[in-house]
């Protein structure tokens, strides 16, 4: 792990791999996102500063097998990579119970 200004650079970062992701949750997820204040960059993959506490992920969708998969890539020193797991799993896990037409 190399330090990094306020956080931990993570090379091979932790990864998480959502199902049931469609073309209309990829769009939501990224216009809520952007409403909140994050910076998105890139499109498949995008690169997301969450502008929360160091947090940035890399996220990456395969249109064919409806699969998202999501890394963290930088994280503050002082937040618990399981708490991002865990904000991050429940509003994925709400996104992939949306019904889309």
């Amino acid at each position: 792990m190399r330090k990094r200004s306020g956080g931990i650079d993570m090379p091979g970062a932790d990864t998480r791999n959502y199902a049931g992701i469609d073309h209309t949750k990829i769009d939501m997820m990224v216009r809520e996102l952007s409403e909140v204040g994050a910076i998105i960059t890139g499109n498949n993959p995008w690169h997301i500063n969450t502008r929360q506490h160091g947090v940035i992920l890399t996220a990456e969708w395969n249109e064919t097998a409806s699969t998202l998969v999501v890394s963290i890539t930088h994280c503050g020193w002082f937040v618990p990579r399981r708490r991002v797991w865990s904000i991050l799993d429940e509003l994925i896990s709400n996104v992939q119970r949306l019904e889309t037409i």
